[in-house]
């Protein structure tokens, strides 16, 4: 990172706590439950410094039903939604912004669309496993140690791999912080049905930052032959649209979860492909059956 970026980043980040935490005091005397993911939590206290970590927005586990009540607190704060209809109906969350473009995303599944819904189902042993840190004073609750790896692993593996670095030093920094039970997380990992996107992250990470994951790991998350070759294709089209969705499908554990995905996504996704030019969704898929 340049020092211009660092600085920049530095400040940035300091803003983004200051609001986290004048959030954190409304939800605490609403006695509103929440748990930190990601960027806020990584960034000061996980991360040697803060200013190495960039932080797009406040990233917040919640508990659906507290929605509402919390849509009503940030909006007296001064945010405004600006999720789309279908973020809400498709996703699994909702995102508010401030008149300074302070993100905040609520999320009340870690699932994060609704394709993977009834697939992946880690929120609530997440929630149940949850650790507490101080953040300038003030006691919040983020995810265990281990499951900081798999939500990382599970996020960057499925939308990041080839098109981010966080995650690849995510991964790194949290396995610096404490001493990961591997065999917990490879256990977790397959309960979960996550082991294919966790192996492609673990791997990222291990070739750029340096991870040191054990081999015996590595070798327990690996998908089979097959399943890694159709990976290793789509993953140099990972650019265009439907090579990416194909991918994650098949990241998925099993044949019958991943066809379940593919077509809950093709519900979607090739409506914006009509609306833009009807040729391009055929030429796409045409692309991978060449």
């Amino acid at each position: 990172m340049e020092k211009k970026d660092y600085i920049l980043n530095s400040g940035r980040n300091l803003i983004l706590r200051a609001k986290a935490l004048e959030i954190f005091r409304e939800f605490m005397e609403r006695d509103i439950d929440f748990i930190v993911t990601k960027g806020l939590y990584l960034a000061f206290e996980v991360y040697p410094d803060p200013g190495l970590r960039r932080m797009a927005d406040i990233d917040l586990l919640i508990k659906k039903k507290d929605l509402e009540e919390i849509s009503r607190i940030l909006d007296r704060l001064g945010y405004r939604e600006v999720s789309k209809r279908p973020q809400r109906e498709y996703g699994c969350d909702s995102t508010f912004c401030d008149e300074n473009r302070v993100y905040v995303d609520i999320h009340w599944d870690l699932c994060q669309y609704e394709r993977f819904k009834n697939i992946l189902s880690l929120s609530a042993q997440f929630r149940s496993r949850a650790c507490g840190f101080d953040l300038e004073g003030v006691e919040i609750k983020t995810l265990s140690p281990e499951d900081h790896m798999l939500y990382v692993g599970l996020h960057f593996g499925l939308f990041d791999l080839l098109q981010g670095t966080n995650g690849v030093y995510d991964l790194f920094y949290l396995s610096q912080k404490k001493p990961i039970k591997w065999d917990v997380l490879v256990e977790n990992a397959g309960k979960f049905g996550i082991k294919t996107p966790l192996y492609y992250s673990l791997l990222r990470s291990k070739d750029i930052a340096g991870l040191k994951v054990p081999g015996s790991v590595i070798e327990k998350l690996r998908p089979g032959f097959l399943r890694r070759k159709m990976i290793a294709y789509l993953l140099f089209k990972h650019s265009r649209t439907f090579p990416r969705y194909l991918c994650q499908a098949l990241m998925m554990r099993g044949i019958l979860n991943s066809l379940r995905v593919l077509l809950m996504t093709l519900k979607a996704v090739p409506r914006t492909y009509r609306r833009s030019s009807p040729a391009n969704f055929i030429n796409t898929a045409a692309d991978i059956s060449a």
